[in-house]
């Protein structure tokens, strides 16, 4: 439980993705509220959308998850597909809510640092209590003029 572990000084990364095979609008919509609501024992959040990979589970039940693959003979070596789901987000959709969580949500876990093992090593190393120097504040124009996020000091 997230409040117990911020209470016993357990410092959380929370990994989520919108857009697995038959998600709803409504259930991506309850992701996005579950990590705002909870933001104050949530330090820190990675999004992505779901990546339907060759060899992952979902690909080799495709009617159970009512998905239809979309496979190109020119990429031979492709590790991940694109597909269309019989309901649910499309793949496309999915992205676009990932786009926008970054675009409009992700401000109180927005670091620096960005790959979660470097910031697991830092607070390992030198504790939470500087992170907040670490986090940098989404500027809406540089988004717009795809130029790096205003760092806050």
């Amino acid at each position: 439980n997230l409040e117990q572990a911020k209470r016993v000084g357990i410092w959380s990364h929370v990994m989520c993705f919108y857009g697995f095979p038959s998600e709803t609008p409504e259930e991506a919509e309850d992701t996005r509220q579950f990590l705002i609501q909870n933001q104050d024992m949530i330090p820190s959040v990675e999004m992505y959308f779901f990546v339907l990979y060759k060899s992952a589970p979902v690909m080799f039940q495709t009617e159970e998850y009512k998905i239809k693959v979309k496979e190109n003979p020119e990429h031979d070596l492709a590790l991940d597909f694109y597909y269309t789901p019989d309901s649910g987000q499309t793949t496309e959709e999915a992205m676009a809510r990932y786009e926008d969580f970054y675009r409009n949500d992700f401000d109180p876990w927005a670091l620096r640092i960005n790959a979660r093992e470097h910031v697991l090593l830092y607070i390992t190393h030198f504790g939470t209590s500087d992170l907040p120097d670490l986090y940098v504040k989404n500027n809406r124009e540089a988004h717009e003029s795809n130029l790096a996020p205003e760092v806050i000091l």
